[in-house]
C-alpha cells in the first residue's frame, strides 16, 4: 500500500461559503475543540468526586488514573506521528500536524468522557465466570492485534517501533489503574475484571487501525497506512 508521510498544507470550506480557513485557522479551531472536550472530561470526573465525596479512597484511585490516562494520550499520539522530538514535525508531517494532532486528542476526549460518564450508572452484578473467560480471550486478541501492528509496514517508519512500545507501556499503567479506580467505585472485585475487559476491547480498536489503515488523501494519516 502506498504511505503518505507529508502532509500538505489544507484548506477547507465550510457550509458550501466561499470564504476558506488557512491552515494558521485550522490549527487554531482544532486546539480550541481539544480544550473543550477535556473540559468536558474535567466536568465529569468533577461531577463523579462529588457525588463520592465519601469515597476518599475512589478520589485518590482516580485522580491516578486520570494522570496515567493524560500521559497515555500523548504516548498514543506520538506513536501516531512517530518523530524525534516534537519539533522535528515540519519537514515529516508539515503544517497540518498540529490541526491533525489535537483533532486525534478531541477523539480521544471524547471517549474518556463516554467512559466516565457510564461510570455514573453503575450497572448489576455479572456472571463472573463470563466476564473472566471474555477478558482472557480479549486480552489474547489485544496481544495478536499488538504483534501484527509491530510487524506491519508502520515498523519501518523512523521512530515508530520506540514510540508505540512507550505507549503500550503507559496504556497498561493506565489500564490498571483504571481498573482499580473502578472497582473502588463499585465495591464489587468482579467489576475490576469487568473495566479491564472494556479498556482491552477499547484498545484492540485503536491498535487495529494501523491494520485496517486509513482513507486515501486523508492529511491526517501519520504512520497509518493508506488503503
Amino acid at each position: 500500500m502506498k504511505r503518505l508521510i507529508v502532509f500538505m498544507s489544507v484548506f477547507l470550506t465550510l457550509n458550501g461559503s466561499a470564504g476558506a480557513q488557512s491552515q494558521y485557522e485550522l490549527n487554531a479551531q482544532e486546539s480550541k475543540a481539544a480544550a473543550q472536550t477535556h473540559g468536558t472530561v474535567k466536568k465529569v470526573i468533577a461531577k463523579l468526586e462529588a457525588t463520592n465525596k465519601n469515597n476518599k479512597e475512589f478520589a485518590h484511585l482516580l485522580a491516578n488514573s486520570q494522570a496515567k490516562w493524560e500521559k497515555f494520550v500523548e504516548a498514543h499520539l506520538n506513536s501516531v506521528f512517530p518523530m524525534a522530538k516534537e519539533d522535528d514535525y515540519d519537514g515529516l508531517y508539515g503544517s497540518a500536524y498540529p490541526m491533525c494532532r489535537q483533532s486525534y486528542k478531541a477523539g480521544l476526549n471524547n471517549d474518556r468522557f463516554k467512559e466516565l460518564n457510564n461510570w455514573l450508572k453503575l450497572s448489576g452484578p455479572g456472571d463472573h465466570q463470563k466476564i473472566l473467560k471474555e477478558y482472557q480471550k480479549a486480552d489474547q486478541d489485544l496481544n495478536t492485534t499488538y504483534q501484527k501492528v509491530m510487524h506491519s509496514q508502520a515498523k519501518d517508519i523512523p521512530y515508530f517501533t520506540t514510540r508505540m512500545i512507550e505507549s503500550e507501556k503507559t496504556w497498561i499503567s493506565f489500564r490498571d489503574a483504571d481498573a482499580n479506580a473502578y472497582a473502588s467505585l463499585t465495591k464489587k472485585p468482579d467489576d475490576r475484571t469487568q473495566q479491564l475487559l472494556r479498556l482491552t476491547q477499547e484498545r484492540t480498536k485503536q491498535l487495529s487501525q494501523w491494520i485496517t489503515g486509513i482513507k486515501e488523501g486523508d492529511v491526517c494519516v501519520g504512520s497509518y497506512p493508506v488503503k
